[in-house]
């Protein structure tokens, strides 16, 4: 069990280092990390030869949506963490849910201090929507349906 929880707070604490790093890239960096990443998707879907307008809005699209899963994942690995240190629990969650909207606020809060990066809401807000939709999900895995034995009624219980 202890090392299932050393396990759970390395991949939990690795990948929050892996959101500093992409959150802290000066905005050349970050420009062309997300170019790449554009390019690839592009040439995935057999669309690579577009014209720079429409290169421009997926690209643009493409950075939306990082916030979102990066953050999403993040709620998603909650319920390994939660799981390996029995935390299972709506106060479980809440303890990860708050340390993922801290996050996300430092994180963009933080971005005034980085050349070429600025502070925005929107990024914050799409970081939420992603920390919401992952932490739904670790909740409802770490949910089950059980039969009452007195009504034959369906519960929740919270493991």
């Amino acid at each position: 069990m202890k090392t299932r929880r050393v396990i759970s707070i390395l991949i939990a604490a690795g990948y929050l280092a892996l959101i500093f790093y992409l959150s802290f890239q000066n905005g050349a960096d970050t420009a062309e990390t997300s170019s790449r990443l554009t390019r690839f998707l592009l040439k995935l879907v057999g669309q690579a030869d577009i014209s720079w307008q429409a290169f421009l809005r997926v690209d643009h699209v493409v950075r939306a949506l990082a916030h979102i899963v990066l953050f999403l994942i993040y709620g998603f690995l909650g319920v390994f963490v939660l799981s390996a240190w029995n935390l299972r629990k709506p106060a479980g969650i809440i303890s990860m849910a708050g340390i993922g909207v801290l996050f996300s606020v430092f994180s963009e809060v933080g971005k005034l201090l980085i050349s070429g990066r600025h502070c925005s809401v929107r990024d914050m807000c799409l970081n939420l929507l992603g920390l919401a939709i992952g932490l739904g999900i670790s909740f409802f895995l770490t949910c089950r349906k059980k039969k009452n034995k007195t009504g034959g009624e369906n519960k929740i219980k919270i493991e």
